[in-house]
Parts: C-alpha cells; structure tokens; sequence
C-alpha cells in the first residue's frame, strides 16, 4: 500500500516545475497573510478561522523559540511561507519550490500547539536538508 508522502511524490513529480510553484505561490498569495515571527503565513482554508490560525502558528512558533531558539533562527532562514494547505491536500508538506511548508488542512482544527509545532519543526527539517543540496 502506498502512503500519502508517497503517492504525494508522484503526483507532485508528474507536475512541471513551474506550475507547480505557481500553483503554491496561488495557495500563498490569494489568502490572508500575516507575518509570525518574520515568517509569512497563510491561511488558505475558508472553513478556518484564521484569528484562529494564526493564534495558533504563533503559540506553535512560541513553543519552538521558548525550548530550541536556535531550530526557530534557522527555520525562519529556511522557511519563508507557512501555509494552510488546501483540503484537497490530505498531508502536511515540505514545497521546495518556494520554500514553504502547507499544514494539513483537515487535521489544524484538532490539532494542538504541540502537534503543530512537531509537523513544523519536522518540515522545517526537509528545508534544512534542501537548503544543503540533499533533494
């Protein structure tokens, strides 16, 4: 059986480049923005409260900066968008093509601070990686 981070890459690997990176600077760009933490975040979903999403990105960035300071410094190098990601997106992901990560949709409004802080610093994990060459 394939997993969603699996099938996830085949499909997005289908998908030229370019489109790809216009298709999420549209997610980024067309939703309601605010800056965390020098990080643009987006909330994309309109079944979101995005008071409540960006609250939450905030206590979850909180969270990293209060026990690892030095894991927030370089994810704010790294990552330039936090995104809610679309709900067709059923998993939370890494895009290198514009240095973004989309939360899952469908799991946010059950998620605590803690959980998202963890699929943060976990994602945020892939743009280091990106970042020094290993796709």
């Amino acid at each position: 059986m394939m997993g969603p981070a699996r099938s996830c890459g085949r499909l997005m690997g289908r998908i030229p480049r370019p489109l790809d990176m216009l298709l999420h600077r549209v997610v980024i760009y067309s939703a309601p923005r605010k800056r965390v933490h020098g990080i643009l975040t987006s909330c994309s979903d309109d079944d979101v409260d995005c008071d409540v999403f960006f609250q939450r990105i905030q206590h979850a960035l909180d969270l990293i900066g209060r026990y690892d300071e030095r894991r927030l410094e370089r994810m704010k190098r790294d990552v330039k968008a936090i995104a809610l990601g679309l709900p067709a997106f059923s998993y939370s992901f890494y895009a290198p093509s514009v240095a973004a990560v989309f939360l899952n949709a469908k799991l946010f409004p059950a998620a605590s601070a803690e959980n998202i802080a963890a699929v943060l610093v976990h994602e945020a994990t892939h743009a280091r990686l990106d970042q020094a060459g290993h796709r």
